[in-house]
């Protein structure tokens, strides 16, 4: 119903969670070809198929309120290799991400273990040059629509 009032941006919630993985694939190229066409889409996703993240152009993965990666979708692999967490070739990276923010434990984190994965990676994400490259990207378009 939103997009008949042909919005600029669409946050989205699990938007294909319970579809099956056709459903799935179909109405997320739906949703890539309407962002070529200028929409901005925002979507939270808790775990899905590397076939849909690879229609990502930029990713932001938060936890607890840390950015943990900010950037080209093809780039969080070798972001996250630079830190120390190289994704194996057959893995599925969208699970390997999960993974390493979860800690990949058998048992639940502590609060205490959480917080330090995700000071870690905002730590990291920090000092990568993909950080200031979105900072100046963020300052420029700052600077231009205030002249």
């Amino acid at each position: 119903m939103e997009l008949v009032l042909s919005p600029g941006v669409l946050f989205l919630d699990e938007p294909i969670t319970g579809l099956d993985s056709t459903m799935a694939r179909s109405m997320m190229e739906c949703l890539h070809r309407l962002s070529r066409k200028g929409l901005q889409l925002f979507f939270r996703f808790i775990k899905h198929r590397y076939s849909i993240l690879k229609l990502f152009d930029t990713l932001l993965s938060i936890a607890a309120g840390r950015c943990i990666y900010h950037g080209l979708a093809d780039n969080v692999l070798q972001f996250f290799s630079s830190v120390g967490f190289r994704c194996e070739e057959h893995d599925n990276p969208a699970d390997f991400i999960l993974d390493v923010l979860q800690g990949d434990r058998l048992s639940p984190p502590t609060d205490n273990e959480n917080n330090q994965i995700e000071c870690h990676f905002n730590e990291e994400y920090m000092k990568a040059d993909i950080y200031k490259s979105i900072q100046n990207q963020i300052s420029e378009k700052l600077c231009v629509q205030w002249k």
